[in-house]
C-alpha cells in the first residue's frame, strides 16, 4: 500500500492511496473466502464447495466493496496514527480507480485549525448602562392583570374587539371543504389577528347564537395549497365572552401570591429589581461577547469552508425543528414570512463562522494558559446536579454517561471564560 500525505488549505489533509495489485487480490480473495463459507450450494455443506460453483452464487460487486472497505479501514488506521492526525468531522472518501486489479482512493481529512493567538489580556470592554423606566414596570404590571382576567359571557349584545368569539367555522374553496379549515366550539379573541385578515373583522356586531357566511382571500405568502385563493367560511357563533380584569389593589396583589409582596408599591419594587436584574445579566453577556468577539479578530487562523457549512446546515436542522414544532412546515415558514431561504443560509454560515472562531480560540486560550478540568471537579458539579434533582449521584452519571465529555468540556469552557473576565478590563 503506498500513501502520500498533502497538506491543503484550511486545515485539510489529503491522504492518498494506491493499494499494491497483491495486496488487492488478496484483500478480494479473503473476503470471498468469507462470503464463500456463507454460502449454500446444492449438494455440499457451506465452506466445503468447488470455488468455480460458489463464485457463481457469490455477487463480486459485493467482494469488491467488502475488500475495499477493509482497505480503507487499514489506510484510516494508520495515517490516525502515524501522522497524528485528528479529525474534526468524518473525513471524505473519494475513490479514484476500482476493478478487478487495481484499487486506489484518497481520504480527504478536515481537522481543527492552528490558531495564532493575538491579545487576549488586558482588553478594555465597557458595559452599557441600564436603567428601568416606570413605563417598563408598568407593562409587567399590566401583563400580570391580563394573565388574571376572567372572562364573563354577555348575555345581549353583539360581538367587539377585544371579546371572545366561540364559534363553529368550516371553510370552502369553490364549494369544496379545504383540509385544516374546520373547527367546533373555538375560543377566538378579536384582534388577536390569529386568523387570516378579514376574518375576525367581519364577526364583529354578530350575536349569539347567530350564523354568517364569511369570504377571505389567503394571502400570496400564505401556505402553498391555500396561497391568494378566495374561500367563505361558515360561521356559527354560540357565545360572546368579555374580559373582566382585576382592580390594581393590595388585596389583588396578595391573591397572586408572589413571595414577600403584599401591596401595590412592593409589587411595582419587585418587578423593577427583576427587570433591573434581567437587563443587567443581559448587559455583561453583551459586554463578554463582544470582549470575546475582539479577542477572535486577533486571532490569526482559517476556518475550512467544510466545517462552516456543516456548522451551518446543523442551525438550519435546529431552526426547520423548531418551526416544525409549531405546526407549520419549514417551506411554508419560509412563503409566509417572505423569507429567502439562500438569505438564510448565508446568515447560518455567518453565524457559523463566527462561532467556530470563537470556540477555537477559546480552545487555544485554554491550551496556552493551562486550563484543564480534573475527574474530581466534574464529580463535584455532578453532585450538585444530582443533589438538585434529587437523584443519586451514580444513577446520574449513568444517565448522561455519553454526554460526560462535553460536560466536561462545558466545564473547561466556563473556566476559560473566568479566566477571561478575571484578566480583561471589564467596567
Amino acid at each position: 500500500m503506498k500513501t502520500n500525505l498533502e497538506k491543503l488549505e484550511k486545515c485539510q489533509t489529503k491522504l492518498s492511496v494506491v493499494v499494491e495489485p497483491e495486496e488487492w487480490k488478496n484483500a478480494q480473495q479473503k473476503e470471498f473466502k468469507k462470503l464463500a463459507d456463507q454460502t449454500t450450494v446444492p449438494g455440499f455443506r457451506k465452506g466445503h464447495a468447488p470455488e468455480n460453483l460458489v463464485k457463481t452464487k457469490v455477487n463480486h460487486a459485493e467482494v469488491l466493496r467488502r475488500a475495499a472497505d477493509a482497505m480503507i479501514d487499514v489506510a484510516y488506521k494508520n495515517a490516525i496514527k502515524e501522522h497524528q492526525l485528528k479529525p474534526y468531522y468524518q473525513p471524505e472518501l473519494n475513490i479514484v480507480k476500482m476493478d478487478d486489479d487495481q484499487f486506489e482512493f484518497d481520504i480527504t481529512f478536515i481537522g481543527a485549525p492552528t490558531v495564532k493567538l493575538g491579545g487576549y489580556k488586558d482588553i478594555e470592554v465597557k458595559k452599557d448602562k441600564v436603567s428601568v423606566s416606570d413605563e417598563d414596570v408598568q407593562t409587567k404590571i399590566d401583563d400580570l392583570i391580563q394573565k388574571n382576567a376572567e372572562l364573563e359571557i354577555v348575555e345581549d349584545g353583539i360581538l367587539e374587539s377585544g371579546n371572545t368569539a366561540v364559534i363553529d367555522f368550516e371553510g370552502f374553496i369553490d364549494g369544496v371543504p379545504f383540509e385544516g379549515g374546520k373547527a367546533e366550539n373555538f375560543s377566538l379573541e378579536i384582534g388577536s389577528n390569529t386568523f387570516v385578515p378579514g376574518f375576525e373583522e367581519q364577526l364583529i356586531g354578530m350575536k349569539s347564537n347567530e350564523e354568517s357566511d364569511i369570504k377571505i382571500t389567503f394571502p400570496q405568502n400564505y401556505v402553498e395549497n391555500l396561497s391568494g385563493k378566495e374561500a367563505t367560511f361558515k360561521v356559527k357563533l354560540h357565545e360572546i365572552k368579555r374580559k373582566v380584569l382585576p382592580t390594581l389593589n393590595d388585596e389583588f396583589v396578595k391573591e397572586v401570591d408572589i413571595k414577600d409582596v403584599n401591596t401595590v408599591d412592593e409589587l411595582k419594587e419587585h418587578f423593577k429589581k427583576e427587570i433591573q436584574e434581567r437587563k443587567e445579566n443581559e448587559a455583561s453577556e453583551k459586554q463578554l461577547q463582544e470582549l470575546i468577539q475582539l479577542i477572535s479578530e486577533k486571532a490569526e487562523f482559517e476556518v475550512s469552508d467544510k466545517m462552516i457549512e456543516e456548522e451551518a446546515g446543523y442551525m438550519i436542522d435546529n431552526f426547520k425543528a423548531r418551526v416544525e414544532q409549531n405546526g407549520l412546515k419549514y417551506e411554508d415558514y419560509l412563503k409566509m414570512t417572505n423569507t429567502d431561504e439562500a438569505k438564510l443560509l448565508q446568515q447560518a454560515k455567518d453565524e457559523a463562522m463566527k462561532s467556530l472562531r470563537q470556540l477555537f480560540v477559546l480552545n487555544e486560550i485554554g491550551l496556552v494558559e493551562n486550563i484543564t478540568v480534573s475527574d474530581e471537579e466534574v464529580d463535584e458539579e455532578l453532585k450538585k446536579m444530582a443533589d438538585l434533582y434529587h437523584m443519586n449521584l451514580d444513577e446520574l452519571k449513568k444517565n448522561i454517561k455519553d454526554r460526560i465529555g462535553q460536560f466536561k468540556n462545558d466545564l473547561r469552557n466556563n473556566k476559560i471564560v473566568k479566566f477571561l473576565k478575571e484578566n480583561n478590563k471589564l467596567s
